[in-house]
């Protein structure tokens, strides 16, 4: 069966799961049409924007900086693992990156970097 980038967390998207049941049965794709094309460009958009998982989840406002340890529902584990620079950097360049490329998300993203930046010199 085919294999694809897009699942882990949320799932296959329906017009991939409809595809990959297509092709399991006339081993035949999809149409490929216009309406085919903008429905799967949708869903990989939707598959591949994981800021909803991340963002605020990993935001700590109590201890600052991220945190990094979940459960499989997504609930903070009280480990005492520590935060580990290479993670605290990495998710104030996303917050970064997140307030260069998405304007209507600037201002939300701009205060998580700046907490990141604070963890990291303030803390680490």
């Amino acid at each position: 069966m085919t294999s694809w980038a897009c699942t882990g967390v949320l799932g296959v998207p329906p017009l991939l799961r409809d595809a990959q049941a297509a092709t399991a049965k006339t081993g035949a794709y999809l149409p490929a049409t216009r309406e085919n094309y903008l429905k799967l460009a949708d869903e990989r958009k939707r598959c591949c924007d994981v800021l909803e998982v991340w963002f605020p989840r990993t935001v700590d406002n109590e201890n600052g900086g991220f945190r990094s340890n979940f459960a499989r529902d997504w609930t903070p584990l009280a480990r005492g693992d520590g935060k580990f620079s290479v993670f605290q950097g990495r998710m104030t360049w996303i917050a970064l990156q997140v307030a260069m490329r998405r304007p209507e998300l600037k201002e939300q993203f701009l205060a998580i970097v700046n907490q990141g930046v604070n963890y990291m010199s303030d803390v680490m």
